[in-house]
């Protein structure tokens, strides 16, 4: 099969990460595969290559600069000829319908990878993209949700046949808790082995909710003094200073560690004691728990998205915006240690496996190619 996945582009984030493993994947099951972006040169492009993916740069110049930008897309569909066009997030789901109306004459894919996003904290163009895609993408010959919260929220609370559900996959070889990158983290965040030491992995965004995280971390100095936190997750202004002053105001010096990037994720896991995600909408499925999981390290997250079907019967799930059940959530993590590490381990491997989403997105690709065929003998190119 002729697969070309479409996406804005090869950021460090959990899509771009999952685009690298289900590349890999169908690679190895002999499928063409192909990658078309708006901008090259992000750090995970470069994987793409190693993985000898071909990357299409579309070479969009701006967020108005479009007129030639959708020329290049078309020209470079028509000319390769896709058996399927698999788009990743909301602009580009919106990109490949306007391809199908087109006549491309690939079967259109939507990837939908998020849920109950709250518009009202976004801009203008943002809503407006969301509002589209949510009522846009049942016009595809399949969309694929990565949560069951997802696919609910995109079908707008229906079960339509034309949505289905495909978990994300973790790769266990490159998520495994490591001793020696655990000394290496603890040692430049100037952590003892003695010192607990919370984590959370996400970009600074409002939806990720810090505050809360920040709130929840002020109340567990009271039983741990020493304990630090660890943020990893690009820089948004002006919440990142926000988020400073904030925890100025709560917490001792140098309690907290802001790190923007940090490429060798599998070692910011293992350094870890905990990790927590105090997400306050928006996720499908968070990979971070995932992957911390696969490294064994206990994990407290809020009710979001399918985070509870991920957790294993060892983990924490906790409220929306609670701090104190946060707080004592991670308590009772720091106090467990690594105890039920391969419980947690074992859960990523069975049922979030690369091959098993592998798998189970070639049988979705080949199901929207045979709805492709057959509106098209039916004389429906759209």
């Amino acid at each position: 099969m002729k697969i070309m996945l479409l996406t804005r582009s090869m950021a460090v984030g959990g899509a771009q990460r999952q685009l690298c493993v289900l590349c890999r994947e169908l690679m190895r099951d002999g499928h063409d595969v192909s990658v078309l972006v708006y901008y090259s040169g992000d750090p995970l492009h470069a994987d793409l290559t190693k993985l000898g993916v071909p990357v299409i740069d579309l070479r969009k110049q701006g967020r108005w600069r479009n007129f030639a930008f959708l020329w290049r897309l078309v020209r470079t569909v028509r000319h390769a000829k896709p058996d399927v066009i698999y788009a990743h997030l909301p602009a580009p789901n919106l990109l490949a319908l306007m391809l199908k109306y087109l006549g491309c004459g690939a079967a259109i894919v939507c990837g939908v990878r998020a849920s109950g996003m709250n518009v009202a904290r976004t801009e203008w163009l943002t809503r407006l993209t969301l509002w589209l895609e949510r009522r846009l993408v049942p016009r595809a010959d399949l969309v694929i949700a990565n949560s069951r919260v997802g696919a609910h929220y995109i079908s707008r609370g229906t079960a339509p046949t034309i949505v289905d559900v495909i978990e994300n996959g973790i790769d266990t070889q490159a998520f495994a808790f490591d001793t020696e990158g655990r000394h290496r983290m603890r040692a430049d965040w100037g952590a003892t082995e003695t010192t607990a030491v919370i984590g959370c992995v996400a970009r600074l965004d409002p939806m990720k909710d810090h505050t809360t995280l920040l709130h929840a971390f002020s109340l567990l100095l009271r039983a741990l003094p020493g304990a630090r936190l660890v943020c990893v997750g690009t820089f948004a202004e002006p919440y990142h200073s926000r988020l400073l002053a904030l925890a100025g105001q709560l917490l001792p010096a140098d309690s907290v560690k802001w790190i923007e990037r940090e490429p060798r994720l599998s070692d910011v896991y293992s350094g870890l004691d905990a990790l927590c995600l105090t997400s306050a909408y928006g996720e499908g499925f968070p990979n971070v728990v995932a992957e911390a999981m696969a490294c064994g390290v206990p994990c407290v997250a809020t009710d979001v998205g399918d985070t509870a079907r991920i957790l294993s019967s060892a983990d924490f799930l906790v409220p929306v915006g609670d701090r104190e059940a946060i707080a004592r959530a991670l308590l009772a993590a720091l106090k467990q240690g690594r105890t039920f590490s391969q419980l947690r381990r074992e859960k990523i491997e069975t049922q979030f496996s690369p091959r098993r989403l592998a798998e189970r997105t070639e049988a979705a690709l080949t199901k929207a190619l045979l709805r492709r065929n057959a509106r098209m003998a039916y004389g429906d190119c759209t």
